[in-house]
């Protein structure tokens, strides 16, 4: 069930209580207008009798009398046969609603010798007011709902109105921005305690923030001026010819393990950074996956797998190129170097690149646990970026990273592009 806003509960709480307040003024206005009708209808009821039987007195030849709100009527034994069949029923007495052709009234009934006195007073007036009473408290009761919504409407907007701009200020906040302040009071101190503990809550996350960025530059510079001298070196002694077989294969190991440092290091770093220090542009993406593949035919090769490449047509994206790179290259390390002596399947449609290979496979299980921190496969030396560390930088490029296992053999892994094609 949904969550009520706050102004929401502010106006329904509102509405309840004019309805209740209402319901109880018309209840308490109509038991009042009962007891008052009946209090009054039967004493005049008895007034009445006494006035027809004093009359009866001095008059024993009246057999009836309009006393202009009741009317008196006068029965002796001969006559009542002719009277109408409620009133020969009617007990002695003082009674309420009698029903007579339809018509409700107050009656009383009373034997004076040989005579029947009765006296009537037509309660249709009463319940007439009764009913516009009613119609009065059911217009009084829409009347106080509209004032109710209209009421609450404004309470509520000036109740919230120091939360909307804390609110504002909340949303408005940027990491690195000195002008994170909230400019004024919100005219409650209460809201106005709230903004100062979130203004220091604040003033500790920029404190962390800039420690954190002068530590991503810092262990930029003092981890990438010597990873460029090795790889500098590296590449000197791969141009060197009389580098024996083994010895160059040695050297191959070490420019594979700098380059893949250098990943990890371009990666930490992207993934350190608020807005990822890079620049999305429009890359060929169909183009940059050939650069890749042709990169890892060599390491291909002595792994005695075969890479094939298969581009249904050429695919643009909006992305970081390095970033890029450093996934699907990573990505296709760890089939090269999983899949076993195969062949390894790079797929490339308009919004999906799919690497299959054909090595052991992975158990269903086992599946979500290879994205998990610190997780390698049998055989890994650790060198790579990592499966948890390539799936955050997907998400951090709006990619969505997937593995499952092939039913003939094998492990195939999927990037999902966020972004259509340009």
């Amino acid at each position: 069930m949904p969550r009520l806003r706050l102004r929401s509960k502010l106006l329904l709480t509102n509405l309840v209580a004019v309805f209740v307040l209402t319901t109880i003024l018309a209840a308490v206005a109509s038991t009042l207008f009962e007891t008052y009708e009946t209090h009054t209808l039967k004493g005049q009821v008895a007034v009445d009798l006494d006035r027809l039987e004093a009359l009866v007195e001095r008059n024993p030849a009246v057999n009836g009398i309009d006393f202009g709100n009741s009317s008196g009527i006068v029965v002796s034994g001969s006559t009542l046969a002719t009277l109408d069949p409620v009133l020969r029923a009617l007990p002695l007495g003082i009674h309420e609603d009698v029903f007579i052709d339809g018509n409700e009234y107050f009656a009383g009934h009373r034997q004076v010798a040989d005579n029947e006195l009765f006296v009537l007073i037509d309660a249709g007036p009463f319940e007439s007011l009764e009913e516009r009473l009613a119609l009065y408290a059911l217009i009084g009761l829409v009347a106080g709902a509209l004032v109710a919504i209209l009421a609450s409407t404004w309470i509520s907007a000036q109740v919230l109105r120091p939360f909307t701009a804390l609110t504002s200020w909340l949303h408005s906040l940027r990491p690195g921005n000195e002008s994170n302040s909230f400019p004024h009071r919100f005219e409650d101190p209460d809201i106005d305690a709230l903004a100062n503990t979130l203004e220091s809550y604040v003033a500790r996350i920029e404190d962390f923030i800039h420690r954190e960025q002068q530590l991503t530059e810092d262990v930029s510079h003092e981890l990438r001026t010597p990873l460029a001298v090795v790889q500098g070196a590296v590449t000197l002694l791969l141009d060197d010819t009389t580098l024996a077989p083994a010895q160059r294969h040695r050297v191959e190991r070490i420019a594979r393990a700098t380059r893949q440092m250098g990943d990890l290091i371009e990666a930490i770093l992207f993934l350190a950074r608020e807005d990822g220090g890079i620049r999305a542009t429009p890359i060929a993406l169909d183009a940059l996956l050939a650069d890749v593949v042709e990169t890892r035919q060599d390491a291909a090769r002595r792994a005695g797998a075969h890479l094939l490449l298969d581009v249904a047509a050429p695919v643009s994206i909006i992305a970081h190129p390095g970033m890029a790179a450093s996934i699907i290259g990573n990505l296709l390390d760890n089939a090269i170097r999983h899949g076993g002596s195969g062949t390894v399947r790079v797929e490339l449609t308009p919004n999906r690149l799919a690497i299959t290979d054909q090595g052991p496979g992975i158990a269903p299980a086992q599946i979500e646990a290879v994205f998990s921190r610190r997780t390698r496969g049998e055989g890994s030396r650790g060198l790579g970026l990592g499966l948890h560390i390539v799936q955050s930088l997907c998400h951090r490029l709006g990619w969505q990273i997937t593995v499952e296992p092939v039913t003939t053999g094998g492990t195939r892994v999927a990037l999902t592009f966020a972004a259509p094609p340009v």
